[in-house]
């Protein structure tokens, strides 16, 4: 029987100096609004999100998507952005669920406007960056700590 390959999801807040690693339940906290970092209040940061499938005993095949965070003036993550696709999601189930031969293009228009603003496309060299954080033995990326 084959054995099912191992899928892990990392997140990386990307600042100028480089790549931070956001801890699992730091990142859920964050998303929950339970903490804040004052030191990004009123700010967008990137921050990579990184799917990696372990393709050998110690290998990793990487890939990466880009989401901007946007933080409120305490320094709490903003929701307004999940809001919107969902209201995008409902929308186009909407649309769907009518028998209208006229669709309404205002979803797609705003769908791409989301993405635009809240969406960004990593580069081979950030992967290349965060690969050691899947290698045993290897320099780990720097870990964000919870703000105290």
């Amino acid at each position: 029987m084959a054995q099912a390959q191992q899928l892990l999801v990392r997140y990386y807040l990307w600042s100028t100096d480089g790549p931070w690693r956001l801890p699992s339940r730091l990142h859920h906290d964050l998303i929950d609004r339970k903490v804040a970092f004052p030191e990004y209040a009123g700010t967008k940061q990137k921050v990579l999100e990184v799917f990696a499938r372990r393709i050998g005993v110690e290998t990793y095949s990487l890939r990466g998507r880009g989401t901007i965070f946007t933080f409120d003036e305490d320094g709490y993550l903003k929701r307004i952005p999940a809001e919107e696709v969902m209201g995008l999601i409902v929308e186009r189930a909407r649309q769907k669920l009518r028998d209208d031969n006229v669709l309404s293009i205002e979803p797609t228009l705003r769908e791409r406007r989301l993405k635009k603003e809240h969406r960004w496309q990593p580069t081979r060299s950030m992967l290349h960056l965060v690969r050691s954080d899947f290698t045993p033995g290897a320099r780990r990326v720097r870990l964000l700590k919870r703000p105290p």
